[in-house]
Formats: structure tokens, C-alpha cells, sequence
């Protein structure tokens, strides 16, 4: 790529959002390469553990947004992206963590699971957790 180094910095404005609650996601590049950033993509990904008898670990895409600006060489950008992780948009989407049933109207998906020091998570069964990923193109 470059000898030159790319800086990403992605800020979040809390630590815990809530059901229907936007997050926006503040994504800082500095690029001191020779290349031109393509793309800024800005997703929330469930991450469902089940611990019953192994430890399976699911990943699911549940909101997703893209910048349409680029990045050009030896210069900066701020822009803040905004996501809304819900139910709504991710019917559809098979192998997700739930609080309820999919047919009821009151349904979310599953808040995360917080685990007190001292508890052994296998008894838990299955804990959930989302995070948010910054990805950035660049050819070559």
C-alpha cells in the first residue's frame, strides 16, 4: 500500500444505546497515503455466543451505512454516520438474537447480555453483544 500511514478513529458519543435509539458514529480519517480512500462503511454487528455445550459464536449484520465521500490523499475527513439497529429492517434476516417472538409486535432485538463479576457465563446459556465495525476501501 503505502509507507505512509492511514488513521481511522471511529467515536462513539455513549457507551449503551437503547431499543429504537440512533447511534451515531463519528469515523475521523487521516490519509497521509499516496491513495484515495474509495469508501467508508459503518455497520452494527449482533455477536450471539450460545455456551450451552460449545461455544458457537453468530454474526449478523443488523444496520449498515455508507459514506459517499472519498478520501484523497494528504488530506482529512470527519463525517458522522448515523445507524438504526431494528427489527424492522432485519424480518427478513435469518439466525438473529430476539427478546420475544418475531410474530409479536412488541418484539426487539436482544439486548445485550451483562455479566457481573464472579458469574460463570455458561450457566447464561446465551449472551449476546453487538459491536460497531469501520471498514475502509482502498485500491491497491
Amino acid at each position: 500500500m503505502s509507507n505512509k500511514p492511514l488513521h481511522l478513529k471511529a467515536c462513539l458519543s455513549k457507551e449503551v444505546y437503547y431499543h429504537g435509539e440512533p447511534i451515531p458514529v463519528t469515523v475521523t480519517i487521516n490519509n497521509s497515503t499516496d491513495k484515495t480512500v474509495k469508501k467508508i462503511k459503518v455497520q452494527v454487528e449482533q455477536v450471539t455466543n450460545v455456551v450451552l455445550y460449545s461455544s458457537d459464536f453468530y454474526t449478523k449484520v443488523v444496520a449498515a451505512e455508507e459514506a459517499q465521500e472519498k478520501v484523497q490523499p494528504n488530506s482529512s475527513l470527519t463525517k458522522t454516520l448515523t445507524l438504526l439497529p431494528l427489527l424492522a429492517n432485519n424480518r427478513e434476516t435469518k439466525e438473529i438474537a430476539l427478546d420475544g417472538k418475531l410474530k409479536d409486535e412488541d418484539t426487539n432485538l436482544a439486548s445485550s447480555t451483562i455479566i457481573k463479576d464472579g458469574i460463570d457465563k455458561t450457566v447464561m446459556g446465551i449472551l449476546v453483544s453487538y459491536k460497531v465495525k469501520v471498514k475502509l476501501t482502498v485500491p491497491g
